[in-house]
């Protein structure tokens, strides 16, 4: 609307209304627009029911796991696991004494042979 143009109607904010016809109460209201709650069935509520449980299972095992691991405790299977690498360990370490020795060893024949044949 442009500035040079007023309305041809007149807005009063202060006219008291007398007429309330087409009004109706809020209490009315509420009542005529009700929504009847429908009861859902009890099969969907068991499919809702078991997945929630599926889904707290697998929330209980990672928790599991997690304080398990947290605690430093191995079950059965880790524990062999883990005693198996202890041995590849020991016998690893071992082995490379032992080849330490036989290079030292061959150094010291290599330096006597070397001196003898001056």
């Amino acid at each position: 609307m442009h500035d040079d143009v007023q309305p041809n109607y007149i807005v009063d904010s202060h006219v008291d209304y007398t007429s309330d016809s087409n009004m109706i109460l809020y209490d009315q209201y509420v009542k005529d627009n009700a929504v009847p709650v429908v009861q859902s069935n009890v099969s969907s509520n068991n499919v809702v029911d078991n997945s929630l449980t599926v889904e707290l299972a697998t929330y209980k095992g990672q928790v599991e796991l997690y304080e398990r691991r947290a605690k430093f405790e191995l079950t059965e299977k880790e524990q062999k696991i883990n005693e198996q690498l202890r041995i590849v360990i020991a016998d690893r370490n071992r082995k490379e004494e032992n080849l330490k020795r036989e290079l030292r060893s061959v150094k010291l024949q290599l330096s006597s042979t070397i001196n003898h044949n001056k």
